[in-house]
Parts: C-alpha cells; structure tokens; sequence
C-alpha cells in the first residue's frame, strides 16, 4: 500500500502543475497574433480578436483606459484581475489581445490578455 501512495503522489503533482500551467495559459497573448495599428483596429469587425500594442495615456474610468500609437488612439477594457500587479508608465508599451466591439459611433477593445513590451 504504501509504493502506491509513492507512485499516485508524483502522478497527482504532475496533473495539479500541468492543470496550474493550463489555467495561466488562457490568459497569454496569442504567439502568432498579427499586431494591427490602432487604426486598423478601429475598422475591424465587431467581435473580431485582434492584437495591437500601444501606450495606456490615460485611465478613462475603473476598466477603460486610452490605448495610444502613432496612427491613433482606442478605448481599451482591462479587467482589473488580468493586470496580475503589472505596473506601467505612460512611456511604455504594452501589447494587448481582445475582441472589438463595435458600438454606434465608438468602437472599443475588450481586453482578453496583455504583455509588457520590455524592447520596442
């Protein structure tokens, strides 16, 4: 009974990090992610997942921020949990992935994960 116990251990650790490693994951921008300028963004279709990166210039209320590069500027939502104690200037970059949303007059980024860009 007790080379089981030895063997089931090592089995569940294995499962619970791969588990650990799974649920972190979905929250990762995309490797092959084409980044799109703002403004390519701003034209996409509604619910469409995209990638840009930019400068958060100013927060616009508890999630929303405003995303700045050199073809413009867009409305992004960051929920709060997906920050993970990242902290930024308003001189760095940051690269984001989300879905648009494309409202009568506005068009937004609904924040799914985010990267700082350590090199530009």
């Amino acid at each position: 009974m007790r080379s089981t116990n030895f063997i089931l251990f090592p089995a569940l650790t294995i499962s619970l990090a791969t588990l650990s490693l799974t649920a972190h994951a979905t929250h990762a921008v995309p490797d092959h992610c084409p980044i799109l300028s703002l403004a390519q963004a701003q034209q996409a279709h509604d619910d469409s997942q995209v990638c840009v990166k930019g400068r958060i210039i100013k927060r616009l209320s508890d999630e929303d921020y405003l995303l700045k590069d050199n073809s413009g500027t867009l409305t992004v939502e960051i929920s709060n949990h997906l920050w993970r104690g990242l902290q930024l200037t308003s001189e760095q970059t940051i690269l984001l992935w989300g879905e648009i949303d494309q409202d009568p007059g506005h068009t937004s980024l609904e924040v799914d994960a985010l990267e700082k860009i350590i090199a530009d």
